[in-house]
């Protein structure tokens, strides 16, 4: 018919885009975080979850056939420009540190409190959350899974977790933050 291939290849990515989603794309820029996001959808979906990098959806347009594309909010405006117009996004919000300030605070004696994470920005965010809570009075104990085994917050009062680093913790302290807001 006189179409060239990059002319056919086009087209055919421009119909495969216009189907409907058959799983999720977890488009963040942090790695942690992004793989955080993608546990956590795993849980409540029963589709397959993915994730990428901005840079990855540009430089490969492919990764947006058959996504319905999940970022957080603040990302959403430069991640929906990356996919087709008819196509939404779905913007997340991270939950609040509300529960876990509450406890910090309606601790009677100084303690030592541990933030257990597989995302070193996770942990980062955590310690500007948790510091106005945690005064002078408390010690706060950061365990990055990436280069520290879980047990190293054993000793902790208390010991906040995420998704992930849930899974290979095993004691009674343990309480659960999640990263997206239900």
């Amino acid at each position: 018919k006189g179409y060239s291939l990059q002319e056919l290849r086009e087209r055919v990515r421009q119909r495969l885009l216009t189907e409907s989603p058959d799983h999720l794309l977890v488009v963040e820029q942090d790695a942690g975080l992004r793989e955080l996001m993608r546990e956590e959808l795993k849980l409540i979906v029963k589709c397959a979850v993915l994730g990428c990098a901005q840079e990855d959806l540009s430089s490969n347009p492919g990764l947006a056939i058959g996504a319905l594309a999940v970022t957080p909010q603040h990302a959403l405006r430069q991640v929906q420009a990356l996919f087709p117009k008819d196509r939404a996004v779905i913007p997340v919000r991270y939950a609040l540190a509300d529960e876990p300030l509450k406890m910090i605070r309606g601790l009677r004696r100084p303690s030592v409190i541990a933030v257990v994470s597989s995302s070193g920005l996770f942990l980062n965010v955590a310690r500007s959350l948790l510091a106005p809570a945690m005064g002078k009075r408390h010690d706060l104990r950061e365990v990055h899974l990436e280069n520290e085994r879980p047990e190293a917050a054993r000793a902790a009062d208390l010991i906040f977790c995420d998704t992930i680093a849930k899974r290979s913790m095993r004691s009674t302290k343990v309480i659960h933050c999640p990263l997206l807001a239900r």
